[in-house]
């Protein structure tokens, strides 16, 4: 999930304080056993690693639970964990009316993190916690298998039940690199920033095989884990996965009512609960008229059907790979074309086959066409349902099938991080067909992954009437468009917050290249995104390497020209670049790269012919790269 605003500022828990309300259980932590509750038709396992900036997030999901609570036929239990840093005021320092009471939650003395577990009861007030969660300890691990494990244990131990539902909630990354200080490349979810740890999807697998218990249905109420490599992990280990290709918004699921469904018909199957929590997911959002995030996706996937899927993509991977020459163009457009998430290198496996069907090469090669709809049949059979909102109907991510897949361009991934991907379980066994694809489409036709150069450019944009909102654009070596109102960082450099987005228009956006760039080039454009009147934009370009910079001026809206199609974007309309319209401007472009024997050249043109170069002696480049290399890098 990304970061959730807590709908509740001050929300306590009193479950170490009394015994109101709850089911039977152990006494969640090391205390004497209870005797086991009787069998129930579902145990709802929520295992909520919110030790990090969601923990207002979990409170809130807690209370969000609470309104419908338990029953005979269905119990709710958690274990949840916090942040001292993100809620202060959590568990056994206050009570209800804010005064410190003195009593430790569980065991757990002032100061710690609670980590808690225990049944949820109902409770209508969705500002205060009241069912007796009880301590499992001071501060665990719920980024290490061990401590899900143990969990998954206790549930189906002391909360028996004829099918059992797991929802591992926290932050999600899906098959993603993340490095730990030591360099180890991890991925998965659940997230605890105390630990400094973040469970990888092979420690999931394992926490839920050794547990002994099989939930019929495993859902991550969390971000981008409804991809193909965490489905194959997981086949064996559950029924079906429900799970999110895109981010989650703050909300994350909708408790309440997917629970008050559960309660009133308890008898639900498991694919009948799967599809059950996709569709409450995506009527919460399509219902939320304060919903400002672009889109949303759920999708139940039927973990049985993946070695079937697993063979018709190694089959049509395998064909790829020994007619890449003739199919490289189609493969690499179908990449670009096809919905890509936030992680970029994460796209939709379906959308890439309708894609890659639409490439000419392709459409003259019957083959081919019958490997890829073998793996469109194997997908339909896999997804067993898909559930896509998005704020605008012309939403590309409305074309979404239900299951990502790893696609990186190779400004998107190292060797390092392609040689992770390949100790994943759906590339063993002989299967390495479509890892074998990856390898082949980004080393590219020069047979080795984008180069990196120097950086430490910058790019900025002034102008002078407060009442006009621009937009700063990047064009970076990727293909992608980047703009502060997006995002604080991207691939190569930093942008300077979004003009717009404080108080007083700043006047003024920036970004600065990183110290090591990729190779290639970097296009800037300029848009008056809002406002009354002209304004004069003045567009500067720096360089480290040189105490020269580079100014150009433009006055905005240009007299005489049309606004540009509110459809109109820098990748997709021509005239932009070409400067045919009011509202957009092209600065220029730089190229970074190695110029050979004469030494690095670093140049920006710009559209009237003007250009401005700076040349490094070669002794000064030979001498910059043993530095670098002393240094290790």
């Amino acid at each position: 999930m990304l970061s959730r605003i807590s709908r509740f500022f001050l929300i306590f828990l009193t479950g170490a304080l009394s015994a109101c309300g709850g089911g039977g259980g152990s006494d969640g932590g090391s205390g004497a056993a209870v005797a086991p509750a009787p069998l129930a038709e579902w145990t709802y396992m929520v295992y909520m690693a919110g030790d990090n900036n969601l923990s207002a997030a979990a409170i809130a999901d807690i209370n969000e639970m609470e309104v419908v609570g338990s029953s005979s036929q269905v119990n709710v239990v958690v274990q949840a964990e916090f942040s001292l840093s993100h809620t202060p005021d959590i568990p056994g320092l206050k009570g209800r009316d804010g005064i410190s009471i003195g009593i430790p939650i569980g065991g757990v003395m002032p100061g710690q993190i609670p980590t808690v577990r225990g049944r949820i009861s109902r409770d209508f007030d969705t500002g205060y916690i009241s069912s007796p969660l009880k301590s499992a300890g001071a501060n665990l691990d719920m980024g290490k298998a061990q401590t899900l494990e143990d969990f998954i244990r206790w549930s189906a131990q002391n909360y028996p039940a004829r099918h059992y539902a797991l929802v591992l909630w926290s932050h999600g990354d899906g098959w993603k690199v993340k490095r730990d200080v030591g360099g180890v490349i991890t991925k998965g979810a659940l997230a605890d920033d105390t630990s400094g740890t973040f469970m990888s999807v092979p420690d999931i697998a394992k926490a839920v095989k050794d547990s002994g218990v099989r939930p019929e249905v495993l859902n991550f109420d969390a971000c981008l884990m409804a991809m193909y490599e965490v489905a194959h992990a997981l086949t064996g280990l559950a029924d079906y996965l429900v799970a999110s290709e895109e981010l989650e918004p703050s909300e994350g699921d909708d408790y309440t009512a997917l629970l008050g469904e559960l309660q009133g018909r308890p008898a639900m199957t498991a694919p009948e609960l799967g599809k059950a929590m996709a569709r409450t997911y995506r009527a919460y959002y399509a219902g939320d008229t304060t919903f400002r995030d672009d889109a949303v996706t759920k999708s139940v996937i039927r973990l049985g059907a993946i070695p079937a899927l697993q063979v018709a993509l190694e089959d049509m991977a395998s064909y790829a790979v020994t007619h890449l020459s003739a199919h490289r163009i189609a493969l690499q457009a179908a990449r670009a074309a096809s919905v890509a998430y936030d992680n970029r290198h994460s796209h939709d496996l379906g959308d890439f086959l309708t894609q890659l069907e639409s490439q000419p090469s392709v459409a003259a090669d019957t083959v081919f066409r019958a490997r890829i709809a073998a793996v469109r049949s194997a997908l339909a059979d896999t997804v067993v349902d898909n559930r896509v909102y998005a704020t605008e109907a012309s939403s590309a991510i409305n074309r979404s099938q239900g299951l990502a897949i790893f696609l990186p361009h190779n400004s998107q991934v190292t060797q390092d991080e392609l040689d992770a991907y390949g100790t994943l379980s759906a590339h063993q066994n002989g299967k390495t067909a479509w890892r074998s694809l990856i390898n082949q489409l980004v080393t590219g036709e020069d047979g080795g992954l984008l180069e990196k150069v120097d950086g430490n450019f910058s790019f900025t944009i002034r102008w002078n009437n407060p009442t006009v909102d621009m937009d700063l654009y990047v064009n970076e070596p990727d293909g992608e468009l980047y703009a502060p109102y997006m995002d604080s960082q991207t691939q190569n450099g930093f942008f300077s917050p979004d003009s717009s987005a404080g108080e007083v228009n700043s006047l003024m956006e920036n970004y600065t290249a990183r110290d090591r760039i990729q190779k290639g080039e970097y296009h800037v454009f300029v848009h008056y995104y809002d406002g009354i009147g002209s304004t004069e934009v003045r567009f500067y370009y720096a360089d480290a390497e040189t105490p020269e910079t580079l100014e150009d001026v433009q006055v905005m809206p240009v007299s005489g020209l049309p606004f540009a199609p509110v459809s109109s974007f820098p990748l997709t309309d021509a005239n932009i670049a070409a400067g045919k319209y009011a509202d957009w401007w092209y600065p220029g472009g730089l190229d970074r790269y190695r110029a050979g024997p004469a030494g690095l050249s670093r140049t920006f043109r710009l559209p009237e012919g003007r250009q401005v170069t700076v040349h490094f002696q070669q002794r000064r480049a030979k001498l910059k790269q043993a530095l670098a290399a002393k240094r290790g890098h």
